[in-house]
């Protein structure tokens, strides 16, 4: 994943970071239905928790590769 943040435009990366997110997302809420009902039933909260991520992935990576 980091790679695909890395070499590719927000606008290129956001639709892969989003779909392994909800692919990881739905193996942990199948352990906790609260997080379940969040994300599963408020598109708005959804799309703001995985903006918040989405961000903070992009910024760690392209943080970490300038160090190198």
């Amino acid at each position: 994943m980091a790679a695909v943040l890395r070499n590719n435009p927000p606008d290129v990366s956001r639709p892969t970071f989003v779909r392994r997110l909800l692919e990881e997302t739905i193996k942990q809420y199948q352990r906790d239905s609260s997080l379940q009902n969040i994300i599963m039933t408020n598109a708005e909260d959804r799309d703001r928790i995985f903006s918040h991520l989405f961000s903070r992935a992009l910024r760690e990576v392209r943080e970490g590769s300038e160090g190198t």
